[in-house]
């Protein structure tokens, strides 16, 4: 497995893609990738494609596959012959959206198939501990398929994979007959109408096309994290009079890493304390005004028991009570009372917010609301004053900060 890379250290560059907001993204020194492949390029396929090769995913699964195989659209899978269109239909019937399911079965029976085990062989790269994940790129349009191997460590490279249509088929029917509980007795329990004749006959159709490819990546080391409960302070050591507290607690490796707010060490040197723990600011952002305290050692925090992760792309819960938790008194009840809609279609160069009822003081900057899921919607950042019209806490919404300081998808 590749050592773990360290955060603070690589080089950093800019950029404003994803939710409007100033993201720094890792600059990898690598060799320059090769050409994206023209349309219908890729792993899958009669026409899969070869060894393109190009920087380890840094948190973007969708640049990578973008880069790998091609960034251009494919037209609707629904659409392509006479089962996909059956088998989209019944899909439809329930309100959902086929064309991921329709990737899905496809790849399904790639994974299973023997030309996916004999190139990862061709590669060194054995078939225990592969991770399997269907990426949607190339704005949405496009499902390819990212295979993550504990074993590999080199750069991802794009697979050539033997997917035409009678082999795949003949894989789907050995592993109909042989197995219970496989993909096609599910979609016959959620979509009785749905046959293996129709499934096997929809792959088929799917596979002439050549819109598919696949990549081979190192396994991505995950960062375990953590709320602390009871909360915990971070000390400025410029000025300890301007206290905030901790959002998340992140380690990599032996590396502990701690989010807060940015605006308490503006005009210092980004050092801080917490607990006994010290530490200094190494990546932070002026829009979330957010950042990421890089500690000497672990403060060894109690953590939420139960933590469920950060709430993902939704709007938050608007109307419930959520809470965070306050170093000197525990647990603060709270309720969301709005929240911009910028969370829903992020708008560029200005933070996307929630809104509580007024109940954070001087001190809680930083520190996470955690809904009735035990999950993190957002980080504290400001109030309104006690004589204001429209009293409200304001947190920035904790997708787009942990977005905006390049750990996110670290942590998923």
């Amino acid at each position: 497995m590749p050592a773990p890379m360290p955060l603070p250290e690589p080089s950093w560059t800019r950029r404003s893609e994803v939710h409007g907001t100033a993201v720094w993204e890792q600059t990898v020194q690598a060799q320059p990738p090769a050409p994206p492949p023209p349309p219908g390029g890729g792993g899958g396929g009669r026409g899969g494609g070869g060894g393109g090769r190009g920087p380890n995913p840094a948190g973007d699964p969708a640049g990578l596959m973008d880069q790998l195989l091609g960034a251009q659209p494919v037209a609707e899978l629904r659409s392509i012959g006479a089962a996909t269109r059956g088998l989209a239909s019944e899909i439809s019937v329930r309100g959902e959206n086929p064309e991921p399911l329709l990737a899905g079965i496809y790849w399904w029976a790639v994974m299973h198939g023997r030309q996916l085990r004999r190139r990862l062989t061709d590669l060194g790269v054995g078939t225990e501990g592969l991770q399997f994940r269907l990426v949607a790129h190339a704005e949405a349009t496009r499902f390819d398929l990212l295979v993550l191997s504990p074993e590999y460590d080199g750069d991802p490279v794009r697979l050539r994979l033997d997917t035409t249509p009678p082999m795949l088929a003949r894989t789907f029917e050995d592993l109909a007959v042989s197995s219970a509980g496989t993909v096609a007795d599910r979609l016959r329990q959620r979509y009785p109408r749905v046959t293996d004749r129709l499934v096997r006959n929809a792959i088929a159709e799917v596979a002439r096309t050549d819109w598919f490819g696949a990549v081979l990546a190192p396994e991505q080391e995950m960062i375990p994290t953590g709320v602390p409960d009871p909360g915990a302070r971070v000390v400025n050591l410029a000025d300890p009079d301007r206290p905030a507290s901790v959002g998340l607690v992140l380690r990599s490796g032996e590396e502990t890493f701690a989010t807060t707010v940015r605006h308490v060490f503006v005009g210092g040197r980004g050092e801080a304390r917490i607990g006994a723990a010290q530490g200094k600011v190494c990546r932070e952002d002026l829009i979330t005004d957010s950042c990421l305290i890089a500690l000497e050692r672990d403060p060894c925090l109690a953590a939420l028991a139960g933590y469920s992760g950060v709430l993902r792309s939704i709007l938050p819960p608007v109307g419930e009570r959520a809470w965070f938790s306050r170093p000197e008194e525990g647990r603060v009840e709270t309720v969301v009372m709005d929240a911009d809609m910028s969370i829903l279609e992020p708008q560029q160069d200005f933070a996307s917010k929630v809104y509580t009822r007024a109940d954070t003081i001087v001190g809680d900057s930083g520190v996470a609301l955690v809904d009735s899921a035990n999950r993190v919607v957002c980080f504290a950042v400001s109030r309104t004053s006690m004589r204001a019209a429209l009293a409200s806490s304001q947190w920035i919404y904790a997708e787009q900060a942990l977005t905006a300081l390049g750990v996110l998808e670290e942590l998923s």
